[in-house]
């Protein structure tokens, strides 16, 4: 979910009234649609025996507190997605830091006490991190991640792809590698994520599966973490794809961790599965945003 400004940058503006339409289709007027798919996300989790990561927009949170009673502790974390979806990177380090303290200040009362954050639409810079440090925050998953040598041109679009995600995420790094800045764990995010390969690149599940597969072969014998982006919204479509990854790192002996317990030690190769939440129906849109 964007708000218009970041959807007209991205899709022009057809591509705008498709995107509003999809937004229409997913998440709907009431919670339903969206805490089945967390549900079946959480016991996808539990069934393989490991921890998802879902960083959420504290006002979603505080709008509804019960997406925690379908939610299993054991099978999910939820992390800091900010206060609300804006992009923080143009706010001073004060405001940035104002917000982060009401979040954290919203999940304390909601009774968790979260340990990572990730920034909006993958938009971070040193004010960002600076602030999260000192909020006493111990990881961030947010520098996007596309692979140099990845081979997009045997999908329809794939070399201007390429060159389209460079363009939009200027701070992407080449590598699947852990990082420290100012004291804080840096997981970046794997690209093409799920909003690319289904609604950009608009993949079959077989080519998305091949090149997620394709990522982390090429990167097996490297010190990685290989984390994946799945919104909710789309974990329907996606959830054969997402079975398939598990089993195939099980065969390669990939661990299969949360993003707090990698903070905690990280395990090499590892892959994290997460997925970002900043509303949850369409009601939602004036007043967490």
């Amino acid at each position: 979910m964007i708000q218009i400004p970041e959807i007209l940058k991205r899709r022009g503006f057809m591509g705008s009234l498709n995107r509003f339409a999809q937004i229409m289709a997913r998440y709907g007027i009431t919670e339903k649609r969206i805490f089945r798919n967390l549900k079946d996300f959480s016991k996808l989790a539990e069934s393989y025996g490991f921890r998802i990561t879902i960083p959420i927009t504290a006002l979603t949170l505080n709008r509804h507190p019960n997406v925690l009673d379908i939610l299993n502790p054991e099978a999910v974390e939820l992390a800091v997605h900010g206060l609300k979806h804006i992009d923080y990177t143009k706010l001073s380090f004060e405001k940035v830091l104002e917000h982060i303290k009401i979040a954290m200040d919203i999940f304390e009362e909601n009774g968790l006490n979260p340990i990572g954050f990730r920034a909006p639409y993958l938009k971070i810079n040193e004010t960002v991190l600076k602030a999260i440090s000192e909020i006493g925050l111990r990881y961030d998953s947010s520098y996007p991640c596309l692979i140099n040598e990845l081979k997009f041109q045997k999908f329809s679009k794939g070399h201007e792809t390429k060159e389209f995600l460079r363009k939009l995420y200027t701070n992407s790094v080449s590598e699947p590698n852990v990082l420290d800045i100012f004291g804080v764990k840096e997981f970046p995010v794997i690209l093409p994520d799920d909003v690319i390969v289904v609604d950009e690149l608009r993949l079959s599940l077989d080519e998305i599966c091949e090149l997620w597969i394709e990522i982390i072969k090429k990167n097996l014998e490297k010190d990685s973490v290989f984390v994946f982006q799945i919104h909710p919204e789309r974990f329907h479509i996606l959830k054969p794809v997402i079975e398939k990854i598990i089993e195939f790192c099980f065969k390669k002996d990939v661990k299969l961790n949360s993003l707090s317990e990698l903070a905690e030690k990280v395990k090499f190769p590892s892959i994290a599965i997460t997925g970002d939440i900043d509303i949850i129906s369409i009601f939602d849109i004036p007043r967490v945003l």
